[in-house]
């Protein structure tokens, strides 16, 4: 759901205008680290967010039968992270007129999704399927390894583009969990999930504020 409404809605949206640096492979490149870290920037947050209060998200939305589904809900929260650098470079593909290179790696990933999720999921069940889909996922990093060896650049910009999305959101996330384990002894848990993750948005924009351009 979070990659069909959010990071597919703005893959379609950027390929017109990479389209216009198609011949520019630096600027290309670039453009797309932008687009990355923009997008990271919301998405990052949010994923971790979720991955650290994944059970009391559950026991709010559907109550606390449906516990089960909050480990398989956090692995799945960094396919979903992995999305968000992988479906815009698909773009870049576009741009460069080799369309059937994500076709190819598509295919491949899904070799790889069947045979991991079939076979964790046969082991595992749920929670084996849900790492299952992680495996593959980590297919779509050959996505960005394909684009910038197409374009001869190299991966140090986009790593440099994500640090501070990362280090925010890994201090947001130690912050939303020290405060959510400590209110919950004491308080409800919508309470102390409320509070929690309304200190974790306050974090992270202080975090950009203070040490990120």
């Amino acid at each position: 759901l979070f990659q069909q409404k959010f990071v597919n809605q703005i893959k379609n949206v950027i390929f017109p205008s990479l389209s216009k640096l198609q011949d520019n492979n630096e600027e290309l490149i670039n453009s797309y680290v932008n687009i990355v870290r923009f997008i990271s920037m919301a998405a990052f947050p949010a994923l971790i967010g979720l991955f650290v209060l994944a059970y009391p998200t559950v026991d709010i939305l559907w109550g606390d039968k449906w516990h089960p589904i909050a480990d398989p809900l956090k692995i799945l929260c960094i396919p979903a992270m992995i999305s968000c650098l992988v479906k815009p470079v698909q773009s870049v593909f576009l741009c460069k007129h080799r369309p059937d290179l994500p076709f190819k790696l598509s295919i491949a990933r899904l070799v790889v999704t069947f045979i991991a999720v079939i076979t964790l999921g046969y082991l595992f069940e749920l929670i084996g399927v849900a790492y299952g889909m992680l495996l593959s996922s980590l297919v779509g990093f050959l996505n960005i390894y394909f684009a910038l060896k197409l374009t001869r650049q190299k991966i140090t910009g986009l790593i440099k583009a994500l640090i501070p999305s990362i280090m925010a959101s890994a201090i947001m996330g130690i912050s939303v969990y020290i405060i959510y384990t400590t209110l919950n002894k004491y308080h409800s848990e919508y309470i102390s999930f409320v509070s929690s993750m309304t200190t974790g948005i306050i974090v992270y924009v202080l975090i950009y504020i203070c040490f990120f351009n």
